[in-house]
Order: structure tokens, then C-alpha cells, then sequence
């Protein structure tokens, strides 16, 4: 097995942070078959889930909510190199720092962060390296979309940020699409639709 390294810019966890995370597992389980096997972090247990039946399959797990205000969410997680500089880069270009950067014991360093229109963003560095990239499989999650109300100003702070480069394409009706690429890989999608009333968000 050749040996990991990272991928910065590339989307490897995905975190629903739920109310009531047993009903969103039985949920997950009927319509898309995922699993779920716990995993013993210090004083409490990780509900991670899994594609499949084998490791290697883990793309993400479920979270309390830090209080019952925010209704259930999901968090997309982005690798970077430097977890540390990466906060300081979005504090310094009108982002906002949500959760300060802290060590995940046997995993790597991790911080959370809210665009200049709120839209939050968390950073890993993982010590092990990332899962080189694959095709598609079912049940797993292939692309990361940025729904916000200033896709140009969006645009330039990820680009300052986290090194992403873009492309536009005119989607007619459905206005300008921009692609977010990182070392010559798409990553995700940027678009200026939002529901009313809907906060900017990423959605995996």
C-alpha cells in the first residue's frame, strides 16, 4: 500500500450534527443503507458511519449540537496543511473563527471557521495523510456545493484561504455556476441560489 499524504482542498469528513442522532440513523439506514459503529474518544463515544461493512468505508459521523438553538446541520470538513495558519488566513480576510484550532488525539488538528457571509467550514489535517482519490461509489458523498448570498466575495476568500482556484459556466435560467478546483482537481461548486431564509451553507 503506498503511503498517504495529503490533499489539500479536498472534502474527507462529513459530520451531521443532529438533535436526535438515533432517528437520523434510522433514516440513513433505510434510504441510503449506511452504518453505524461507535468509537471510544476519551470520556465519550463517536458514532462514526460507514458506507459499508469495512473501514475503509468511514466518511463520516454524527455530533451533538452545542445547544438546542441551531436546528440539525451537516458540517463538511476540508484538508489543509496547516490547520493553525489556514484560521489565521480566514480571520484575516473578514471570515470568522468558530471553534479556536485543537488536537483530535490520533487523528491530526482540526478548527472551525464561517466565511465573511457565515457559511461554516471546518479544517483537518490529517496525521495519517488522506484517502487518495476515488470514483464515485454509491452511498458515499462526491461533491461539496457553497449555496451563499456574495458568490464573488466567496469566491475571493476561498481563493486567499484555502488555494482555490475557479472556473465559471452560465447555467442559463439557473444563473452562474462556479467550480472550485485545487491542484488541477474539482472540488466543489459555488452558486448564488438560496432559499429564502436560508442561511449561506455548504451542502455535501
Amino acid at each position: 500500500m503506498s503511503e498517504r499524504k495529503l490533499l489539500p482542498g479536498k472534502f474527507v469528513w462529513f459530520e451531521l450534527v443532529a438533535s436526535d442522532a438515533k432517528a437520523a440513523q434510522a433514516f440513513y439506514a433505510e434510504v441510503l443503507g449506511w452504518k453505524v459503529a461507535p468509537f471510544p474518544m476519551g470520556n465519550f463515544t463517536y458514532e462514526m458511519i460507514y458506507a459499508g461493512d469495512t473501514a475503509d468505508t468511514m466518511i463520516g459521523g454524527y455530533a451533538p449540537p452545542k445547544n438546542d438553538r441551531r436546528p440539525s446541520h451537516w458540517i463538511s470538513y476540508v484538508s489543509v496543511e496547516d490547520v493553525d495558519a489556514t484560521t489565521k488566513a480566514a480571520a484575516a480576510n473578514g471570515g470568522k473563527v468558530v471553534e479556536a484550532p485543537f488536537d483530535i488525539v490520533g487523528v491530526g488538528r482540526s478548527a472551525r471557521i464561517a466565511d465573511p457571509q457565515g457559511a461554516e467550514l471546518c479544517l483537518l489535517m490529517n496525521a495519517a495523510g488522506d484517502q487518495p482519490d476515488a470514483p464515485s461509489q454509491p452511498g458515499r458523498f462526491f461533491w461539496n456545493e457553497l449555496h451563499t448570498s456574495d458568490p464573488a466575495k466567496a469566491l475571493s476568500f476561498y481563493d486567499k484561504v484555502l488555494g482555490f482556484s475557479h472556473r465559471s459556466m452560465d447555467m442559463g435560467p439557473g444563473g452562474i455556476y462556479h467550480i472550485l478546483s485545487q491542484g488541477g482537481v474539482d472540488r466543489g461548486g459555488v452558486t448564488g441560489y438560496l432559499s429564502s431564509g436560508t442561511p449561506p451553507h455548504w451542502l455535501p
